[in-house]
């Protein structure tokens, strides 16, 4: 059954249903198409509605053999839309470097290290260090002072890009977008007073506002330039931020 309007609002999540009709050899190219968010998904795979499907079986849908369904779940209280990956090749575990064939197993504080076991995760105690200097580091009020004084080095780990990701041209305008937004990510002092989290102190919940909306994507976004281990990312969430705001404006 699918879940209805009712049985979603009761959940954590905000569910989206999308079907794809398209030959099985494509399913690929769909996904990535998913993942970028670029216009091919949009013109291949078809939102399903919550009127259409509420209170109604899959059968009722009347799929054919080769639909695909596309269930994107995204929790409720996220302010903004995590950064989608997608790698078709094999992951290595973070600790021993193996070749994860099976299971990942995700580090539970963030998303950029992942283990083949259970005894690799805990074994990786620089991880955990990593997470709990930070952790130390989050439970203070930091003045402006004591934020520049901070090594940006600091917030990083052992492969993480430390600033030196791309961001992907998503549109015409994006380029000048994408090239303030490196400038800025390269003011250290700014990037270490979001990095440590003492932005949030400052946050503006104006509800005539943006609700702070747009220091927080670029927190993520910061993160991941920063911290990530990514060559490149495309910019999607901040980019659709400023562009809700533009509306209001």
């Amino acid at each position: 059954m699918i879940p209805p309007d009712t049985a979603e609002s009761q959940s954590e999540y905000e569910l989206k249903l999308f079907m794809f009709d398209k030959d099985k050899r494509e399913i690929v190219d769909m996904i990535l198409a998913f993942t970028n968010k670029n216009k091919f998904f949009k013109t291949t795979a078809k939102e399903i509605k919550k009127t259409e499907y509420a209170n109604l079986n899959l059968a009722d849908l009347e799929l054919n053999e080769q639909s695909i369904i596309i269930i994107e779940a995204i929790p409720k209280n996220m302010i903004v839309k995590p950064f989608l990956r997608l790698k078709i090749d094999s992951f290595n575990c973070s600790f021993c470097n193996s070749i994860i064939k099976e299971n990942r197993i995700n580090c539970i504080n963030c998303t950029q290290n992942i283990y083949c076991s259970e005894i690799c995760k805990s074994s990786d105690k620089a991880h955990h260090e990593y997470h709990q200097k930070l952790s130390n580091l989050f439970k203070k009020k930091l003045t402006l002072r004591e934020i520049s004084d901070i090594n940006i080095s600091t917030f990083l780990q052992p492969n993480s890009k430390g600033g030196l990701t791309g961001l992907k041209n998503i549109d015409g305008a994006s380029s000048f977008i994408n090239s303030a937004l490196q400038c800025l990510s390269h003011c250290e002092d700014l990037t270490k007073y979001f990095l440590s989290r003492s932005f949030f102190e400052d946050l503006n919940e104006n509800k005539q506002g943006i609700e702070g909306k747009v220091a927080l994507a670029y927190y993520e976004l910061l993160k991941e330039l920063w911290v990530g281990n990514n060559n490149v990312i495309s910019p999607w969430d901040i980019r659709n931020i400023f562009l809700a705001f533009m509306k209001q404006v």
